[in-house]
């Protein structure tokens, strides 16, 4: 937690890997982490149930590599480019802390009801929004990459209110962080 890793190649180490974290391990969480190498950021080799938050993982080659079967490892609200994850064999899932906010056509905030599918109709979040029009702050996800690749998005949020027709938006959780829904 609170780590930053900086590696560097200075010639003669033709053909071997920098990685900046080599992370085997099991029910482990790191957060607030900046990781950054030449070759590989993070290395999940063979770890289950992993969780890092609000880090940043950059690779020149690959963000995250994933192998060993390494599996239900998650990245939460981290700075990583998705193209850069390289699965062999195992997965990581990508996760967003997302946060509704309802306003009527006047700017109003607006007790609501809300529910937020992902784009294979499975269930994110449901609930309501607080008398100032904000629900609490969830985690949704955006994609697992790897053995079991699912993409999320894009996601709908269906709002209801009373008096209001309802209202439906739908959103991607790679390019936004508050999603504002207008009834």
């Amino acid at each position: 937690t609170n780590n930053s890793i900086t590696m560097s190649l200075t010639g003669g180490l033709q053909g071997y890997r920098v990685i900046g974290l080599y992370l085997g391990a099991y029910n482990f969480t790191g957060s607030n982490n900046s990781i950054n190498s030449p070759d590989i950021g993070l290395d999940y080799v063979g770890s289950v149930d992993t969780l890092m938050v609000g880090s940043s993982l950059v690779g020149s080659v690959n963000s995250i590599y994933v192998d060993n079967n390494a599996k239900n490892n998650y990245v939460l609200n981290s700075s990583v480019i998705q193209s850069t994850i390289s699965p062999s064999s195992g997965n990581v899932t990508i996760q967003w802390y997302a946060r509704i906010n309802v306003t009527n056509s006047s700017k109003q905030l607006v007790t609501s009801t809300i529910n937020v599918t992902d784009k294979l109709s499975r269930n994110a979040y449901y609930e309501l929004s607080n008398t100032a029009g904000l629900t609490p702050w969830f985690i949704v996800n955006d994609s697992v990459i790897g053995s079991n690749a699912t993409n999320f998005n894009n996601h709908q949020i269906t709002v209801n209110t009373s008096g209001y027709t309802t209202n439906t938006t739908y959103f991607n959780l790679s390019s936004m962080e508050i999603g504002r829904a207008h009834v």
